[in-house]
C-alpha cells in the first residue's frame, strides 16, 4: 500500500470473486510483480473506507487515471504524463499518479529496460 498509497490493494481476480464493480468503489493501479508470483497481477485500489470528502476526489478522478494508466501501459508516456498531472492537479496528494508521473519522466527520457512488459515490482 506504501507505494500506491492506498487504504486497501487487492487483486482482480479476489476482486472480482468479492462482487467486483457491482459492490464496491475502485480504481485500477496497474500490473504488479508481488513476492512469491512470477506473473504480474492486476492491483485494485478499493476506494471505499476513504471519507465522503477524498471517495468523491478519487472518483472524480478515476477516469483521467485509468487512462493515463493504459497510456503507460501502451508506452505513450507523455500522454500519460499529461493525464497523470491532470490527476495531480486536482488531488497533489495522490500517491499513486505522482508515482506513475515520475516513472513515466525517467522513461521518456532515459527508455525502458529490455524486459520492461508495463509491471512494477513492489
Amino acid at each position: 500500500t506504501k507505494v500506491y498509497g492506498a487504504l486497501i490493494l487487492t487483486s482482480e481476480a479476489t476482486f472480482l470473486k468479492a462482487g467486483g464493480p457491482e459492490k464496491f468503489k475502485y480504481r485500477r493501479l496497474g500490473k504488479a510483480r508481488v513476492k512469491g508470483k512470477q506473473e504480474p497481477v492486476v492491483v485494485i485500489d478499493i476506494l471505499d473506507g476513504q471519507s465522503d470528502f477524498w471517495l468523491d476526489v478519487y472518483l472524480e478522478t478515476k477516469a483521467d487515471f485509468e487512462m493515463a494508466l493504459t497510456h503507460y501501459e501502451a508506452k505513450e508516456f507523455k500522454e500519460a504524463g499529461i493525464l497523470f498531472e491532470r490527476v495531480l492537479d486536482i488531488n497533489l496528494s495522490d500517491v499513486a499518479a505522482r508515482f506513475y508521473l515520475q516513472k513515466s519522466l525517467y522513461y521518456k527520457t532515459h527508455g525502458l529496460p529490455d524486459d520492461w512488459d508495463g509491471s512494477e515490482t513492489v
